[in-house]
């Protein structure tokens, strides 16, 4: 196979020491990078070299957390408290969302994201199908989970776990690798302690991760303190939500102790 070589660049690291490496280059065959360090003694060995006139290099970004059918949303409504944002303009305009939304909305995002870096996302949402399809389509990584929120019935919540699992469970390490699962409670109030005890029950036993949003504004700590006379990371921390691996989304006024 051809073997590419990326010279002439400013090249970040990333590794255990953080190394920046001045006038670097990187050397590709066989789609794998096979060198990075200053320019090669083989440099005419290569069979294709681009300069790259001293731009920089570094590792692709990773999205830690997002909502890719939402794309489809932006600019609908703008500045405003994010209760009143999620439950007056938001969730009402969602819930008239189709797989064809959440397709065209996924591909969007995932074009923007491969467009200005981004190599691999963390996605909680609905019509999963959808997105992973469109993840295996474009060549990205995804770290994907169907959202659930514990509103309805039991009988709804039930039906909403068992579709989380069952997509958790078929699309894991799909894409050739470049797909992983997870499970995901929407929020600790949007989901009560009995539903998101089952849904830490079920990643343990499909050993997939957690995802959440945590801690995401002031109301939600005073309703946590409310309902549950914790905040929400010590009240997921009662519950052992932190047994399994965990990404926690949005947390923004989190205390430094009480983990």
């Amino acid at each position: 196979m051809a073997r590419k070589l990326l010279y002439n660049g400013t090249i970040i690291t990333s590794n255990p020491k953080n190394e920046v490496i001045e006038n670097g280059a990187i050397g590709i065959e066989d789609e794998k990078i096979i060198y990075v360090g200053a320019t090669p003694e083989d440099f005419a060995s290569y069979d294709e070299k681009v300069d790259l006139k001293g731009n920089i290099l570094l590792p692709g970004l990773v999205n830690t957390h997002g909502h890719t059918p939402m794309s489809l949303l932006r600019g609908y409504a703008d500045d405003l408290h994010l209760q009143t944002w999620l439950e007056e303009k938001i969730w009402p305009l969602e819930a008239k969302y189709t797989s064809e939304h959440a397709k065209w909305g996924a591909k969007l995002s995932i074009l923007e994201m491969i467009r200005t870096g981004t190599t691999t996302f963390v996605d909680m949402y609905d019509n999963m199908e959808e997105i992973a399809k469109a993840v295996e389509e474009a060549g990205i990584r995804g770290v994907l989970c169907r959202g659930v929120i514990g509103f309805g019935s039991d009988e709804l919540r039930q039906s909403k776990l068992k579709e989380a699992a069952d997509f958790a469970k078929s699309w894991n390490n799909g894409a050739g690798g470049r797909i992983t699962t997870m499970l995901s409670p929407h929020s600790p109030y949007t989901c009560s302690p009995e539903y998101i005890s089952q849904i830490i029950d079920k990643s343990v036993e499909l050993n997939v991760p957690l995802h959440t949003h945590m801690s995401e504004t002031k109301f939600e700590v005073e309703k946590n303190i409310e309902d549950f006379g914790a905040t929400p990371v010590v009240h997921l921390n009662n519950l052992g939500f932190f047994v399994p691996a965990i990404i926690g989304g949005t947390c923004c006024p989190c205390e430094r102790r009480g983990y």
